[in-house]
């Protein structure tokens, strides 16, 4: 039921819902009869309709009801398509359900052959487009300090709908649930089947609304599962990523970007943060190149010998990358620039590994803490801390320390050590803060992660 302490939101993907009968749906022992599942639903949970978000498929633009009001146009776009089949099934929703109900409508791209009109593209530019309208949603909407519940109704797709729906709609969860540090849950519905369809409406066909399975986002803690999944897939679809998927996004992004994508995602997910302040330009420009990308993908449209509506091609992985760079570009360090140096303050990395990964990763935690535990509460290096940068291996060794290891990264003691490696890592004290920067020797860090 409605939880007034948290956001509430019902999505449902919709195919063609002109022949849909009235039937009676039940969930949760209460009965409502209308012609579709999500409308039912979000009745019984008792949500209000400004919460509810209905994907419809461009191919609606062939169904005869709309068709002449959008094919009489000479200059057809993706507004002409949205508008027509926006205007025709809200006075439909409202004629077939009453109640004057207005839930937000959204029209996506998709592909096949409906009557006299082709829509030729491809099935993830479906799930890019949900994923870029439910990420900006949810940004603008419900980033207000509430858990969000996602309802997600499954049982009106067609096709490949319903997956990429829940594909999109999970990624755009998992990456929200990470820039807001709060708690978001989908769960998925899907009615009962009933063959064959009825031909009239009939209120006496009982349905039930099912729970499929449930999938929580928790916060700030989510953000592993997200880039552990790109590291993964990069690693297997390595010659993917490196060649076609940069010809698909065709935004001057090259193989050394995605490769630093890369090695950024895999040096935070084992808690190495010290990396992202050195590549805070490139994360905000990647990641607003695949915004643009993923708004210009998701409203776009051309008319080809009046019977082909050509959409642009896209990928799910685009949406994946997306994503990555919007969380760690939402990773906040307390950083100390001073002319080419970068450094970030000890406290600032502890407070977010605590945030990151206690309960999570907790060796990664542990690590982070007893590496700053250690560098605050030794006396013999806090005496010799100045305000300019020294390389934390001189402080600690002085005349023992070999010049030859200067700069040397070694991957397990990188790793054993959160990434602040005695051979590489610079200290300093500012006012009553510490700051540890890699000084030049950040590309020798990234070759070893």
């Amino acid at each position: 039921m409605k939880n007034d302490e948290a956001n509430n939101i019902v999505i449902a993907s919709w195919g063609n819902p002109t022949g849909w009968k009235r039937v009676t749906y039940t969930y949760n022992q209460i009965e409502k009869c209308t012609f579709a599942s999500t409308l039912a639903l979000t009745e019984i949970l008792n949500i209000d309709y400004g919460n509810v978000i209905i994907f419809l498929p461009s191919s609606l633009a062939a169904d005869p009801n709309i068709y002449s009001g959008i094919f009489n146009n000479r200059n057809i776009d993706f507004n002409i398509i949205e508008n027509g089949i926006r205007n025709y099934i809200s006075q439909f929703i409202n004629q077939r359900h009453g109640n004057n109900i207005s839930p937000k409508l959204i029209v996506v791209p998709n592909i096949g052959s409906f009557g006299k009109v082709k829509f030729e593209g491809n099935a993830e530019s479906y799930l890019t487009s949900i994923y870029y309208h439910i990420l900006d949603i949810l940004k603008r909407n419900y980033n207000n300090g509430k858990d969000t519940y996602i309802h997600l109704d499954i049982t009106h797709g067609i096709n490949y709908m319903p997956l990429m729906c829940k594909e999109a709609v999970e990624l755009a969860a998992n990456t929200f649930a990470v820039i807001s540090g709060k708690k978001v849950q989908v769960t998925v519905y899907n009615s009962d089947p009933v063959s064959p369809p009825p031909q009239q409406d009939n209120c006496d066909i009982k349905l039930n609304i099912n729970e499929i399975y449930k999938i929580t986002y928790n916060g700030y803690k989510s953000m592993e599962e997200l880039l552990l999944k790109f590291v993964l897939d990069y690693n297997i679809n390595n010659n993917y990523y490196e060649n076609k998927l940069i010809k698909d996004i065709n935004a001057d992004i090259s193989q050394d970007d995605l490769k630093c994508l890369y090695k950024l995602s895999k040096a935070v997910s084992s808690g190495i943060l010290l990396v992202l302040p050195y590549k805070d330009c490139l994360i905000r420009c990647l990641k607003d190149k695949l915004e643009r990308l993923l708004k210009k993908n998701s409203k776009e449209a051309k008319l080809n010998n009046n019977s082909v509506i050509e959409h642009p091609k896209s990928s799910y992985r685009i949406a994946l990358l997306h994503s990555v760079l919007t969380v760690l570009d939402s990773i906040k360090l307390d950083v100390y620039k001073e002319g080419d140096w970068i450094g970030v303050s000890l406290g600032s990395l502890e407070c977010n590994s605590k945030k990151y990964y206690e309960n999570t990763l907790d060796s990664i935690h542990s690590i982070v803490s007893q590496e700053i535990h250690d560098l605050e509460n030794d006396k013999d290096i806090q005496d010799k801390l100045t305000n300019n940068y020294q390389l934390y291996g001189r402080i600690k060794y002085r005349s023992e320390f070999e010049d030859k290891k200067e700069g040397r990264a070694n991957r397990r003691v990188l790793y054993a050590h959160a990434g602040l490696e005695e051979n590489v890592t610079f200290i300093k004290k500012v006012g009553d803060k510490i700051f540890v920067s890699y000084g030049n020797y950040l590309n020798n860090v990234l070759e070893q992660i």
